[in-house]
């Protein structure tokens, strides 16, 4: 948070960090031949959540009496998605192993379970204390709890709305 990067170079990195998610989830798909998905889909996808997890990191943050700055914010997430973008490489690299070397077999399924369940551990870890560091908040737990709350709310939201569009 230290680092004044001028607003263009947020842009930027925001851009990389869909960029690289994008590539991850394609070469997943590649490898296991479910390429169901438009390209342009899952960028719209992606840039969809990417900026409700800001909107939501920052003004739930506000809400309940954080300190963060619009700009902190943004670059706190881009930081979280790239180290999670590394883990999804890393879950493609496994999985490019386990497919082309099935005597592996269940070692192999196992390792692939525990580098997903860490890199979501990691996710929500992460997450908790960066916006911890952010919002100036004094308790991880409280962090926690208010983002368990906050994706029900949005989920709840999200939900309504495509009820109200389908009728």
């Amino acid at each position: 948070m230290g680092l004044a990067l001028p607003t263009a170079s947020v842009v930027q990195l925001v851009a990389l960090v869909m960029v690289l998610d994008t590539m991850a989830i394609n070469l997943n798909q590649l490898l296991h031949e479910s390429s169901d998905i438009n390209t342009n889909l899952l960028v719209l996808i992606q840039i969809f959540s990417f900026l409700t997890m800001i909107l939501g990191t920052y003004f739930i943050g506000k809400l309940f009496g954080g300190t963060g700055s619009f700009i902190h914010t943004i670059m706190m997430l881009c930081w979280l998605n790239l180290i999670v973008v590394l883990f999804q490489f890393l879950q493609v690299l496994v999985s490019a192993v386990v497919t082309f070397l099935p005597a592996l077999g269940f070692i192999g399924v196992s390792i692939q379970s525990l580098v997903t369940g860490f890199s979501l551990f990691l996710f929500f870890w992460l997450y908790v204390h960066f916006v911890k560091v952010v919002h100036s908040f004094h308790s991880a737990l409280k962090v926690f709890g208010g983002l368990l709350l906050s994706i029900l709310v949005i989920a709840f939201a999200v939900m309504g709305l495509f009820n109200l569009l389908m009728i």
